[in-house]
């Protein structure tokens, strides 16, 4: 941009070793395979929440199902029980009243629950059908980042055809695409190979280039970028 200071990153980018990189391998195919494998943790760590949360459903509907019976039985003293029995059931009754109110609240709360990590579990899903999907396009081959979400107004300009599209998550970014985020706008995106991420705040604009096979460059026109690069090792290990 005319007038406008352009700061220029450079980041390092090793060369991953055979195990990981396999022979014939895009950087489009590392970085779907880091998105895929973080889309596998968060739904298994969701779905291990919910298998929780359902053993939690059950003893809550037991014990509803036992308070239900306690007050059906106080009821049955009320009505046929000798005077003692029934002043002791009238003592009993508040207790299972507030028992079967907490028993109520605590199931709401857990169905609500459980109903909010069915929807960030199908989601994931969806995420995940999206970006098998995106992987199995010829442009994905040559991406050098992948968007991973995005919030408001922001545009991808396409570096051959300065075409302006809007942005979605598991848009490929490739070398020379311009991401541009407006007022409301903010992006994540993922780059080096799935290693390195980083998220443009709003009223920026980022440009990504490929200079050599070690080195990406992020040239930030305007705005505010943060970056974060996961530790080679950690890595490795994530996508093995």
């Amino acid at each position: 941009m005319k007038g406008v200071i352009t700061a220029v990153w450079l980041i390092c980018l090793f060369l991953l070793p055979q195990t990981v990189c396999p022979q014939g391998a895009s950087k489009g195919d590392l970085l779907y395979m880091s998105l895929y494998f973080e889309l596998q943790r968060l739904k298994m760590e969701k779905e291990e929440r919910l298998k929780k949360l359902q053993g939690d459903i059950a003893r809550v509907e037991q014990r509803l199902k036992e308070t239900n019976a306690l007050l059906a039985e106080i009821q049955r003293i009320k009505n046929t029980g000798t005077d003692k029995e029934k002043n002791e059931a009238l003592m009993a009754e508040p207790h299972a009243l507030s028992a079967l109110r907490s028993a109520r609240e605590a199931l709401d709360s857990l169905n609500r629950q459980r109903l909010e990590l069915q929807m960030a579990i199908d989601r994931l899903k969806v995420e995940e059908e999206r970006l098998n999907d995106l992987h199995k396009k010829l442009e994905s081959r040559e991406a050098i980042g992948l968007v991973r979400d995005c919030k408001g107004t922001v545009k991808i300009v396409n570096a051959k055809t300065r075409s302006e599209s809007n942005c979605s998550s598991f848009s490929a970014l490739k070398e020379g695409d311009s991401l541009i985020t407006g007022p409301d706008g903010r992006a994540k995106a993922v780059i080096l190979d799935g290693r390195g991420e980083f998220t443009l705040g709003p009223n920026s604009e980022l440009v990504l280039r490929k200079k050599t096979p070690e080195e990406e460059t992020l040239e930030l026109s305007k705005g505010k970028v943060y970056f974060q690069v996961e530790p080679r090792e950690g890595f490795f290990e994530r996508i093995k």
